[in-house]
């Protein structure tokens, strides 16, 4: 009796006519979102559609817009933004965390055993960059100047840098032969005089300033140094991230080492692979730099400050041993005005300094670049403000309403990530010319 009930049911539902859908509107409708929540098969698409709905109290985030053309400001308004960026100060930024400290500590214990010491500065801010007490920590130990991130600065501001190393180098060499000649001039007479008619007040002044230029020579490892070191003579520009003059920093490194091994056995001693430190300040990419050195991925490597936290020795063939060291920075920033451009270029942690503030700086500093053109037409563009006609603040002020509800540290956020990440160009913030 089943099957004599359930045959005609069968029958009467293939004779129904079929049931004509509901036409709906593209997008909308109950199945239109049925199908946009069905996975299709061998896509990466989520299987639900993502709601456009805002959030209670979030500020509603947009892509910055696209402005092709900017009026270009009025002649007031320039002259009113620079008188307020000329008042505007930056809140003090101080960051010593407890790691570096330690790592400091180390650092200089094991550079007493280092031969050969590896100076990786920002090309951005190759002043900023340079760690004071360096030449006082490394004595007269050979050093080579690692300028990284030469891919994030325009080959004009890369010229300049080398001319301002190499006019340095040439000055500090004739220094130094100028004293080696005195000090030369100094023992010839001393010996003229002892070798003559004996004259002992004579050979008294000579031993005298013999003594002075002893401890002049001593006097750098005792006191701390107030400016910024010399430029150095070997500089070597490099870019971690694809490689680029890596091999030649390689090259100057195992061709030092098999000087220093000549030295050695010029005393009697075998020789052994040469110990070389890298340091620097933080978020330079040392590490990058080291893996690019060896070829392989040996230390922990990321965009962020404070990533290497311990000391750790890895061999670079048979001739070169690398310290890994964390980054150093002064116990106190007596210049804020590096302080600021290490805040910029994300140098020195986030929770030293308030991104809004940091930003407005950037502004500042970019619109009193010689070669500031092309950025600044980059944040017009970008923003659809000419930042000439506004002050460093009115220019976070205005990306603040623009993208992200006037929320000004999310707008100092993005406008330093901008020029981190390179879309408001390539470029320096500091000049040898200032």
């Amino acid at each position: 009796m089943a099957m004599q009930c359930s045959l005609p049911t069968r029958r009467a539902a293939a004779a129904a006519p079929p049931q004509r859908r509901r036409p709906s509107a593209p997008g909308g409708g109950p199945a239109a979102r049925g199908a946009a929540r069905q996975p299709v098969r061998g896509r990466s698409t989520p299987i639900f559609a993502a709601s456009t709905k805002q959030r209670p109290g979030s500020a509603q985030r947009r892509a910055p817009k696209r402005v092709v053309d900017v009026p270009a400001p009025a002649p007031e308004a320039v002259e009113a933004a620079d008188a307020a960026d000329a008042s505007f100060q930056c809140h003090t930024l101080q960051w010593y965390p407890g790691h570096i400290a330690r790592a400091e500590r180390q650092l200089k214990e094991q550079l007493k055993m280092v031969d050969l010491v590896l100076e990786v500065r920002d090309a951005r801010i190759p002043q900023s960059t340079c760690h004071p007490q360096v030449p006082l920590w490394i004595g007269g130990k050979p050093r080579l100047v690692v300028v990284n991130r030469c891919d994030m600065i325009s080959s004009a501001d890369r010229a300049a840098w080398d001319r301002a190393f190499t006019a340095e180098a040439a000055a500090a060499a004739a220094a130094a032969a100028a004293k080696r000649a005195a000090s030369a001039r100094r023992k010839a007479a001393a010996a003229a005089a002892a070798a003559g008619d004996g004259g002992q007040q004579q050979q008294q002044q000579e031993q005298q300033h013999l003594l002075q230029e002893q401890r002049q020579e001593q006097q750098p490892e005792q006191q701390p140094d107030e400016g910024p070191p010399a430029l150095p003579s070997h500089v070597f520009w490099t870019d971690g991230k694809n490689g680029a003059g890596v091999h030649a920093l390689r090259r100057a490194a195992v061709k030092l080492s098999d000087h220093i091994n000549a030295k050695r056995a010029r005393r009697g001693l075998a020789p052994r692979p040469v110990r070389c430190c890298v340091i620097g300040f933080p978020n330079i990419g040392k590490s990058a730099l080291i893996n690019r050195l060896l070829g392989r991925r040996v230390v922990d490597s990321a965009a962020r400050p404070g990533v290497t936290r311990v000391l750790r020795w890895v061999r670079l063939g048979g001739e070169v041993d690398l310290l890994d060291a964390p980054g150093i920075i002064p116990a106190s920033f007596v210049d804020q005005t590096a302080a600021q451009r290490l805040a910029m270029c994300n140098d020195i942690g986030e929770a030293s300094y308030v991104a809004s503030l940091v930003a407005a700086a950037l502004v500042i500093r970019v619109k009193a670049l010689p070669r500031g053109a092309a950025p600044l037409a980059a944040l017009a563009r970008r923003y659809g403000l000419d930042p000439r006609g506004a002050s460093g603040e009115d220019f976070v002020a205005h990306v603040a309403g623009q993208v992200f509800g006037g929320d000004r540290e999310q707008a100092g956020v993005r406008l330093l990530c901008d020029y981190r990440n390179g879309a408001l160009g390539a470029f320096a913030l500091e000049l040898p010319d200032g």
